[in-house]
């Protein structure tokens, strides 16, 4: 590059600078009628003597109040003037400095609406930095604002994310118990009544009663073994009879035969 050959050094960069704002007649920034001596060499400080304040080549510049050298601020604005498309990431590249470092430097070369590298000599004569500052306080203030509001978006988001996720889960748990109990009731057999009038489809107390009389079980054995009343076995009986769980053929023994036999085999005992 041209320009690091002309310009080596910082050094190199503030004389530059120097010649291009005052041209060998050093004035205060102060004020433009104090006398300024040539105080502090090492610290390469100007002083004003009206003021009482200390300056150099960089006050109340576009170059002011940062770290960054001279050498890479005139770098940046020559690679600006000729590629004003160029990322801050490549520029920071391109220049060995912080991508936070190049927005800020981006930020004050077009405040002060560079067109070419010979604006350098306008810029470092008339540009007040304050200016440029507060608007770079502004524009971060709202790049903040922005950040919160998209952090309160984001976190409403994932709010709403976690309470749909939790009534998903609610509403699988609640169709898993509905499914569990219509499992349940369909293996029951129901007393369906139609019209008013009772079922006669049998059930498991029914089956168990008909199996009994099948084996030629009398109504004590029955009420011993189901611990059923007299009544509810001689209703089941019916129902079995009709359903056809019980031949017509096969006998029910009921409280009269039963007092009958047990009769009988007490005389045989005797």
């Amino acid at each position: 590059m041209e320009l690091l050959e002309e310009l080596p050094n910082e050094e190199a960069c503030r004389e530059y600078l120097a010649e291009l704002r005052w041209g060998g007649h050093i004035i205060s920034p102060y004020d433009p009628d104090s006398k300024v001596y040539n105080k502090y060499k090492k610290q390469k400080l100007y002083y004003c003597k009206n003021t009482k304040k200390c300056f150099n080549v960089k006050t109340k510049t576009i170059f002011d109040n940062n770290k960054i050298g001279l050498q890479k601020w005139v770098m940046a604005i020559w690679i600006f003037t000729h590629n004003k498309e160029i990322s801050a990431y490549r520029l920071a590249k391109e220049i060995n400095v912080s991508k936070t470092a190049v927005l800020h430097m981006l930020w004050r070369i077009k405040s002060a609406r560079i067109e070419s590298f010979s604006d350098i000599e306008r810029l470092i004569k008339n540009f007040d930095v304050n200016i440029s500052r507060n608007e770079f306080k502004q524009v971060k203030l709202a790049r903040k604002e922005k950040r919160l509001r998209e952090k309160e978006l984001n976190d409403a988001v994932t709010d709403y994310d976690s309470i749909r996720k939790q009534l998903n889960l609610k509403a699988q748990v609640v169709v898993v118990k509905i499914e569990e109990t219509l499992n349940e009731k369909k293996t029951l057999v129901p007393l369906q009544k139609h019209h008013g009038r009772k079922s006669t489809n049998p059930t498991i107390q029914t089956e168990k009663v008909a199996e009994l009389v099948n084996e030629g079980k009398d109504v004590y054995e029955i009420i011993r073994k189901l611990n059923l009343t007299g009544d509810v076995i001689y209703r089941e009986v019916e129902k079995a009879r009709k359903v056809g769980l019980i031949d017509d053929k096969q006998p029910f023994i009921g409280f009269a035969d039963a007092r009958k036999t047990t009769k009988k085999e007490e005389g045989k005992i005797k």
